[in-house]
This record gives structure tokens, sequence and C-alpha cells, in this order.
């Protein structure tokens, strides 16, 4: 029997390998076949200081997010002293850089949130201090005759209590060309877009503009909206009132309001589940306790659209979606666990068919029918 030797604080799946990366909040790294299930094929206890590394001795985890690269060539770890580790995923080995990846030069502050770009070119992070901070794959000192890395590309504390959630988004710009966009939710009740092509080395990050998301209610996450046929650029949030909105944040209008999944608290994350062989669009959801979720695309409030089920007796601190769709992770952290849930949509779609076309399925909603 193999068991971890303290809690679990992140996981993150592989994007071609049927890999899964378990991150201990003492320091260590495994990384384990989830076809084959045998032992982990990567298990790392001793190339991390852990908590060795770090002054405060109250630190409950040393490591608290990570990511794979869109390539799958490295794995982005943040820590709760700032810090990001880039670790080949092979090797388990942290990978040698020229400028240690961190951010803040002298401040300690925990790294809440993780991301990375679908063109892999960039990433961003926030912290505990209300900053978010983007890094940037390019060459050393901008010589081509150098290798690639992460270099640090701008920071700024635009909210003014906790940031609740990031989200890097797509778009077109006025040649039509492609461009990458990243956005900031917080309790404060924002959100912020940033641009990121105009924030150059050791700079702030430049903000194209923000504006208020929330009356009374307090934004608790984001993602950018999973969508087939339209050409507008769409930013989903959820809140602790249980509504799901729809953004544009070009035009700085909401598109639509719905009632979201209501079953064990706000939603916390967000993640797109991309189902092998259909077009549908879905959503896997996770609330601070207990419960994880799917939510079928487009959000129109239809409860026979969303479904919930108990994953961990208290926690779940993350929770990350196979690129084939096929199957569903989380961890809860304290109770030493990691899931492994296979996905079906087809009870969705039949709950979908049997709740009734038109507003038969939101009459139900109301108390009395």
């Amino acid at each position: 029997m193999h068991g971890f030797k303290s809690s679990i604080s992140a996981i993150a799946v592989h994007p071609t390998r049927p890999l899964l990366a378990i991150a201990g909040s003492e320091g260590f790294i495994l990384i384990w076949d989830y076809v084959k299930k045998g032992d982990p094929i990567i298990n790392n206890y001793t190339s991390f200081g852990g908590k060795k590394d770090v002054k405060d001795k109250n630190i409950k985890k040393f490591f608290t997010t990570m990511e794979f690269t869109p390539d799958g060539s490295e794995l982005l770890i943040g820590q709760y002293n700032g810090y990001i580790q880039v670790l080949d995923p092979k090797t388990g080995e942290p990978k040698k850089v020229a400028t240690q990846l961190r951010t803040s030069e002298n401040n300690f502050h925990p790294i809440t949130q993780l991301i990375i770009s679908n063109d892999g070119k960039y990433f961003a992070c926030c912290d505990v201090a209300n900053c978010v901070s983007l890094f940037k794959k390019d060459y050393v000192g901008e010589d081509e005759n150098k290798p690639m890395e992460w270099q640090f590309n701008g920071k700024i504390r635009s909210h003014e209590i906790q940031i609740t959630s990031i989200a890097f988004g797509e778009g077109l710009d006025e040649e039509g060309n492609p461009i990458i966009k990243l956005f900031s939710i917080g309790m404060d009740r924002r959100l912020f877009e940033y641009d990121i092509y105009s924030s150059k080395m050791q700079d702030r990050l430049v903000v194209t503009h923000s504006f208020k998301i929330e009356q009374e209610a307090h934004p608790t996450s984001c993602i950018w909206y999973p969508q087939r046929d339209s050409k507008e650029g769409l930013l989903l949030t959820a809140n602790d009132d249980y509504k799901m909105k729809v953004w544009n944040p070009s035009a700085r209008s909401s598109r639509r309001t719905a009632l979201g999944p209501t079953y064990g608290g706000e939603i916390e994350k967000l993640r797109v589940l991309n189902v092998q062989d259909s077009d549908e669009k879905y959503i896997v959801y996770s609330t601070k306790k207990k419960v994880i979720g799917l939510i079928k695309m487009p959000i129109d409030g239809n409860p026979n659209k969303t479904m919930g089920l108990i994953a961990h007796p208290n926690e779940v601190v993350d929770v990350c979606c196979s690129s084939d769709g096929r199957f569903v992770f989380t961890c809860g952290g304290d109770d030493l666990a990691v899931n492994m849930w296979s996905v079906d949509v087809q009870p969705i779609e039949q709950a979908i068919a049997l709740g009734g076309k038109g507003i038969r399925p939101f009459i139900n909603l109301i108390e009395g029918g």
C-alpha cells in the first residue's frame, strides 16, 4: 500500500499523455500514469527543500498551484514563498534557468492561482497581495543566440482586496489577427482586463480597462466562455449568490445572467471539459466544500443542464480534466486523497430531454410549480 506523506495542495493532467502530477504541501511531486495505475513514474521527495526553504514555520502548504504547458514539456509550480518552479516531467527534476522565477523581489506573497495561455507563450499568476504577475517565454536578454526561457514581464496590484480568479482569453485585433487577453476578478466586485503585449520586461502590467460586475454579491471564479458559433469573445463568471454571468469585456456589458448550480456552496473553480466525438461544450466546477459537478453549455439557468456529487468529505482543493474528456481528477487536501472520476454526459442529455422544452424546466424552480 502506498500513501501520501502530507496533504495534497495541487494536481494537474498532462495534455498529451495519461499522466497526473500531484503536489504535496511539504514539497514533494508525484507523477502517476492513470491508465496503468501502477507505482508513480516520478516519486520526487528529495529535489525540493520544502518547508526548510521557508522562514515562516507556520506554513501549511509549500506548493500551492501547478499547470502543464500546452505541449507538455514543462510543469510550472507556484509556491507559498512566491517563487515558481519549472519542472521537467520526464525526469522530475527542476530545470536550470538563468533567473529564478518569482513574483516579488523581497516580499513573501503566496501564489494562489497560476494559468497558462493556449499558445504556451505566457503564464500569469495572482497572489495574496492582490497582485497579478505576467511571465513570457522569450530569448534571454532578447538575444536570439541565447536559449528561450520564462522571464518576468510585468506586475500590478490592481484589486483593492482579494483576487478570486484570473483567466486568459482569446480575441482578434483590428487587422483580424488572433491575440491573447488576460482578465482578473476580485472581492472588490471588479473585472480588470490587461494588455499583455504592451507590458514590457521589468515594467508594470498595463490595464486596458476595468468595470464593476457585481452590486451586492462577490465574484468567486471566472473562465473564458467556451462556445461554438459566436465570434464575440465572452467571459463567464460565477458569484456567491449562485448566479453565473456572461460578459463581453470589450463592450463592458453583461450578455446573460442565469442560475448556476446550487449544491454545496458557491463555485470556486471552473474547468473546460472537451468531450471526444461531441460538438457540445461542458464545464466542470468545484465548490469549496465537498461538491464537484458538470454544466452543459450554453448557460441559460435550466436546472437539468447541471449535476453535482459529493467528491470529498470536506474541502475540495483542486480539480482538473484529462485532455480527452474521459476523466476528472479531484484532490481533498487534508483527507490525503486524490480521486479519479470517469465522465459520462449521457445522463445530463437524458435529464434535459425529460425535463421538457421551453419554459417547463423553469416553472419547477418556482415554489409550488
